[in-house]
């Protein structure tokens, strides 16, 4: 067949083409078959697997070794022959069959190939498949089980109509079905890619009956890093692509809010050997433990069903894998004990407050970075870097927590009920210095301390308690025209108000002062 004419077969030639259709065809089934070949891909060097460059790195070869002979030499003095032995010698270049393969997938349009080119491709590596290289074993794993109990999660009553669900599951039926019928390990790989793709980018035409419930997948991803809106870390992981110590960005450290993310599980307390990441994850990890990375590959597919979320049944499971993977998560080398020490005095300071005083998120935070110093730290269940990590973060919530815009708003009814409690606390005391008959000095030293706790709390509100730089601000914001707000928590306000009720009735001051 000449190269330059087009002939039409009765098979199917094309006209475009000066081979075979029917062998185009079977050599277009061959690549997809053997996992060089990507579906939907139509151009140039993407049209080709990423995996497809590592192809040879997928196949163990009985003829590269160091067995075999690679050179004799015969020393005719003294009779001595010598047999030297190389090391991986490519005996059948088997790589270079491959790489030819690849070249020819890369051509979309088969520009000057011919018929029996390809055939000749496919004829000696099923040749070299059957018999000189074996293939690696097929087999499923963790990942692939995982995104395959995804895809399957979403139920019937999730969707707005049964033709919606039926469309859904046929296609999930066939990625689980190509997931554990595949016949090779790049046919896994590809599979899981494909099941990757499905949960994290579902098509519009799976129309669903409600919006999904992601409050439990948001908490799971929220409680892996400290005080900062999750979307601002998103895939760029705290502990992964942040600084040695886990920390986002350049200013992780900011006076009011805390912007910048903190990983309380950083890369740096979990290095080991494993390097890459799972399929369908775009970015890797370096050189980190079992346990971490696990973790990271759980963690980003469960921000990418965050981002795309349709089914809470989907978001549900997600958050259930990443709670397990922080669990899971294990030190390659524990923290010191002095380490964990500092995090439980600082920790001490937050068990202390009240959760009235403060605002729900702020309370939010502490309870955080408490749980964790009490659940994992105290438990030595963290690095050195997540510990010293915790008791700075412990110490700066405690300053945060001082500032008013973190506090429960003290309103003007609240200072009114001061104001009254400590008007009935003056009548009180002169009632009790005019009576000489049940005079009792305790009790007068009981409403004279009331009555100074309410002066203190009037003085702060009103602004007349100081002009000191120290004790005058709000938000830590020196100002000499208003009330250190800040010092004033609405635990005060109900402490104030009690011992004023508790001195004007005595009972329990007496208790105290016999005592």
């Amino acid at each position: 067949m000449g190269a330059t004419k087009s002939l039409t077969y009765e098979n199917g030639m094309g006209t475009t083409y000066s081979i075979r259709r029917d062998v185009i065809d079977e050599f277009e089934a061959f690549l997809e078959d053997i996992g060089v070949r990507d579906y939907g891909v139509i151009t140039g060097d993407s049209y080709v697997t990423a995996w497809a460059k590592d192809t040879i790195d997928n196949y163990a070869y009985q003829y590269y070794n160091d067995s075999v002979v690679t050179g004799i030499s015969y020393d005719h003095t003294t009779g001595q022959l010598t047999v030297s032995f190389g090391g991986y010698v490519n005996l059948y270049n088997f790589d270079d069959l491959v790489e030819d393969i690849i070249n020819v997938a890369r051509n979309t349009n088969y520009t000057g190939v011919q018929t029996s080119e390809l055939v000749y491709l496919m004829q000696q590596y099923d040749k070299f498949v059957g018999d000189y290289v074996d293939e690696k074993p097929v087999e499923t794993d963790e990942w692939g089980d995982l995104l395959a109990s995804l895809v399957q999660a979403p139920t019937e009553d999730e969707f707005r109509t049964s033709a919606a669900y039926k469309k859904y599951t046929g296609r999930a039926d066939d990625l689980v079905e190509a997931y554990e019928e595949a016949s090779s390990s790049v046919a896994v790989t590809n599979a899981e890619r494909a099941m990757y793709t499905f949960v994290t980018n579902y098509q519009s035409e799976y129309r669903v009956a409600e919006k999904a419930d992601t409050s439990a997948l948001y908490s799971a991803l929220d409680n892996t890093y400290f005080n900062a809106k999750w979307a601002q870390v998103g895939e760029v992981y705290g502990g992964v692509n942040g600084d040695a110590d886990g920390k986002l960005g350049s200013t992780y450290e900011s006076d009011s809010d805390y912007s910048n993310a903190w990983a309380l599980y950083p890369a740096a307390d979990y290095t080991g050997a494993n390097t890459g990441s799972e399929p369908g994850v775009t970015k890797g990890v370096t050189l980190v433990n079992d346990s971490y990375y696990w973790f990271y590959n759980v963690y980003t597919l469960a921000y990418n069903i965050y981002t795309d979320a349709q089914f809470t049944s989907v978001a549900d499971l997600a958050a259930s894998a990443l709670n397990d993977a922080v669990d899971a998560l294990t030190p390659t080398y524990n923290a010191y004990a002095s380490e964990i020490l500092g995090a439980e005095e600082q920790n001490d300071e937050l068990t202390a407050l009240v959760e009235g005083d403060y605002t729900t998120s702020m309370w939010a935070n502490k309870t955080k970075i408490s749980n964790y110093i009490t659940d994992r730290v105290s438990a030595d269940e963290i690095g050195h870097t997540g510990s010293r990590n915790a008791a700075t973060i412990a110490k700066e919530t405690v300053k945060l927590m001082g500032w008013q815009k973190n506090q429960t708003v003290i309103s003007k009814a609240d200072i009114t009920s001061v104001k009254t409690a400590k008007s009935n606390a003056e009548a009180a005391l002169e009632a009790l210095r005019n009576d000489e008959d049940n005079y009792n000095a305790a009790q007068a030293n009981a409403l004279e301390k009331a009555i100074d706790d309410c002066d203190y709390i009037i003085d702060i509100y009103d602004g007349d308690y100081s002009k000191s730089k120290d004790t005058q601000s709000i938000n830590g914001v020196y100002s000499a025209t208003t009330g250190d707000k800040d010092q004033i928590l609405k635990s005060d306000i109900t402490d104030a108000t009690q011992a004023v009720e508790d001195a004007i009735n005595f009972s329990n001051i007496i208790m105290g002062w016999s005592q």
